[in-house]
């Protein structure tokens, strides 16, 4: 991020990674462009893929993790309007991390609604 920028560049960097092409997984090629600013639904959808990152191996049907995505997903008013936060790249990170954060819950509980939702983003 620069001083001049309105956006950060949001890497993960995960201790385990996943093999590549596992749903919902985030590893070190993944790069998101978010809002500087990480309050509001930005800052919700930022919170929730941070979560579904570290929602995997033993207990993530019910661990810390994926109670929170859980949780924040559930709290999403509108993700449709992030379509509109600031330039396209940052509004096509947001909803593409909206689209991992379900693809984590839906690998961790099975659910077939959560797949869904993850494939309309």
């Amino acid at each position: 991020m620069t001083a001049e920028s309105s956006t950060a560049t949001l890497r993960f960097l995960p201790a385990v990674t996943e093999p590549d092409g596992t749903l919902g997984a985030l590893g070190p090629a993944d790069a998101f462009d978010v809002p500087a600013d990480l309050g509001g639904e930005s800052g919700q959808v930022i919170a929730a893929m941070m979560l579904a990152a570290t929602a995997f191996g033993h207990g993530a049907r019910d661990g810390f993790a994926i109670v929170g995505l859980r949780r924040m997903l559930h709290e999403l008013s509108d993700p449709g309007a992030l379509a509109a936060a600031g330039s396209p790249a940052v509004a096509a990170s947001l909803m593409l991390g909206v689209g991992h954060a379900h693809a984590a819950e839906y690998r961790s509980a099975g659910d077939a609604a959560r797949l869904d939702l993850a494939l309309a983003y």
